[in-house]
C-alpha cells in the first residue's frame, strides 16, 4: 500500500522546519524539499510505505506539525469541479450558473470552504490576448479608492497580469466551483456591481466572505481586502493550486461524511 502524508486542517506549517524533516527522513536535497513544501499545498510528502510515512509523522509531530497519512488513491481521485460563470446568494441559499448553463442551488451549509488566488497567464496557458486588461490609467478615477489601491499594488509588485481566481468547496458530486476574474458575469451582485472586473471579484469576495461567516480559509480573502497585498493570493506554480484543492476537497470528504447529510438538497436543480 502506497500512502501521502498530509497537513490535518488546523496545523502550523513551518515550511523550512519541515523541509529539514523531509530532508534527514527522505533523503531528499533540501532544495527539493523546500519546494515539495511550498508547492506541496497541505501535501507533505507522496509514495510513501505505511512504515516511513509514521517515522516521518512522528518526527513532524516533535516540531508541533500534525499530519494525517492517507491512502494515496483517496489523494489523488479529487472531484475536477466545474467552472461557473454568475453566482446569486440569497439569505440561506446560492444559485450556480454553469458555463453550460445549467445550475447548482447549494445550501449554505454546502459551501464548506473558499479559496482566492492568483496566477501568472503562463502557468495557465493563457495568452495575453485571452485576457480582459486592467483599467488604464485614465479610467483609474472612476475606481473606488480599493480598487486605485489594488492596482497600485499589483503595478509595484509587477504582477498586472496576474490571473485572479476564487473556488468554493463542495462535496461530492460537486467539487470545487471556479471562478475566473475576468471570465464571470457579475450579475449576481445587482445594485453593488462596478464597472470594472476588478473592482467587482473584490465586491464578489466581500459579499462570499458575509454569506459564509464559518467557511474555511475565509481569513486568507478577509487579510486580502483587508491589505490588498497581492503576495497573500499569489502562487507561483500551478501545482499548488492544484494540491490545494486536492488537499481541501480531502478534508471535506471527512468533513462531510462526519455530518453524515447530503450536500444537495432533494428537489433542487442539480449537477451535469
Amino acid at each position: 500500500m502506497v500512502y501521502t502524508l498530509i497537513l490535518e486542517r488546523e496545523s502550523p506549517c513551518p515550511v523550512t522546519k519541515i523541509a529539514r524533516e523531509l530532508s534527514d527522513q527522505l533523503a531528499l536535497h533540501l532544495t527539493d524539499a523546500l519546494r515539495q513544501v511550498r508547492y506541496g499545498g497541505g501535501m507533505i510528502a507522496e509514495d510513501l510505505s505505511a512504515d516511513s510515512g509514521r517515522e516521518l509523522q512522528s518526527a513532524l509531530r516533535a516540531i508541533g506539525v500534525s499530519t494525517r497519512l492517507v491512502e494515496a488513491e483517496d489523494w489523488l481521485t479529487t472531484p475536477k469541479g466545474y467552472r461557473i460563470s454568475q453566482l446569486h446568494l440569497g439569505e440561506d441559499s446560492a444559485r450556480a450558473l454553469l458555463v453550460s448553463g445549467r445550475e447548482f442551488v447549494l445550501r449554505r451549509t454546502d459551501i464548506w470552504g473558499l479559496h482566492v488566488y492568483g496566477l501568472l497567464p503562463e502557468e495557465l496557458g493563457l495568452r495575453p490576448d485571452d485576457l480582459e486588461r486592467n483599467a488604464p490609467l485614465a479610467e483609474a478615477s472612476s475606481l473606488s479608492k480599493r480598487t486605485q489601491s489594488l492596482l497600485a499594488n499589483l503595478n509595484e509588485q509587477e504582477l498586472t497580469n496576474i490571473v485572479l481566481h476564487l473556488t468554493l468547496y463542495c462535496a461530492d458530486p460537486i467539487g470545487p466551483l471556479r471562478i475566473r476574474r475576468d471570465a464571470f458575469h457579475y450579475v449576481g451582485l445587482g445594485a453593488s456591481k462596478a464597472n470594472h472586473s476588478l473592482e467587482n471579484f473584490l465586491i464578489l469576495i466581500e459579499s462570499v466572505l458575509d454569506f459564509l461567516p464559518e467557511a474555511w480559509n475565509r481569513e486568507q480573502a478577509a487579510e486580502f481586502l483587508a491589505d490588498l497585498n497581492p503576495q497573500r493570493v499569489f502562487c507561483f506554480k500551478q501545482e499548488e493550486v492544484q494540491n490545494f484543492d486536492r488537499w481541501t476537497m480531502l478534508w471535506v470528504k471527512v468533513a462531510s461524511a462526519a455530518r453524515n447529510t447530503p450536500s444537495i438538497p432533494n428537489g433542487s436543480e442539480s449537477y451535469e
